[in-house]
């Protein structure tokens, strides 16, 4: 005595089975999250002289020392200034402006790699490589910085 109704052929199920796995598969890819930024190809690299090393910098002031840090870091938000995210050629860049003044700091595969201060007079790379290569992006993309987003 066999058991249940046959829905279809074992062969026609088989390939039904396959057909909505692959289809589940390609529709659960990966893809950067909303908080990611699109990339941005540099308009042009300018060479600049950095003071410290991030290591030597982060040992007499805090740093959050991986993207992801960055990201969660609610003292990076200031009333009425959102910090915010860009993808400049393979760096991301938080962004932490006031009016008068801020920090941008650069990191490369989700690891912090420069930062460097503005103010009114000057910019000037205060921890990184002795010749960091800073990209530049007219046409980058920002985006709110996720711990300073407002629910």
């Amino acid at each position: 005595m066999q058991r249940g109704a046959r829905i279809a052929l074992p062969g026609v199920m088989r390939f039904t089975s396959l057909l909505v796995s692959c289809l589940a598969a390609a529709c659960t890819s990966t893809h950067p999250s909303a908080d990611d930024p699109p990339p941005t190809v540099p308009d042009r690299t300018d060479v600049v002289t950095c003071s410290a090393s991030v290591d030597d910098a982060c040992r007499s002031a805090s740093c959050d020392r991986t993207l992801d840090q960055a990201k969660h870091d609610a003292q990076l938000c200031q009333p009425k200034f959102t910090s915010v995210l860009f993808a400049c050629g393979d760096l991301v860049v938080v962004s932490d402006h006031a009016p008068d003044t801020g920090v941008s700091y650069y990191y490369q595969d989700g690891e912090l790699v420069a930062m460097e201060r503005t103010d009114l007079v000057t910019t000037g790379c205060f921890a990184g490589p002795a010749a960091f290569v800073k990209p530049a992006c007219s046409s980058a993309v920002e985006v709110p910085l996720p711990a300073c987003a407002t629910p």
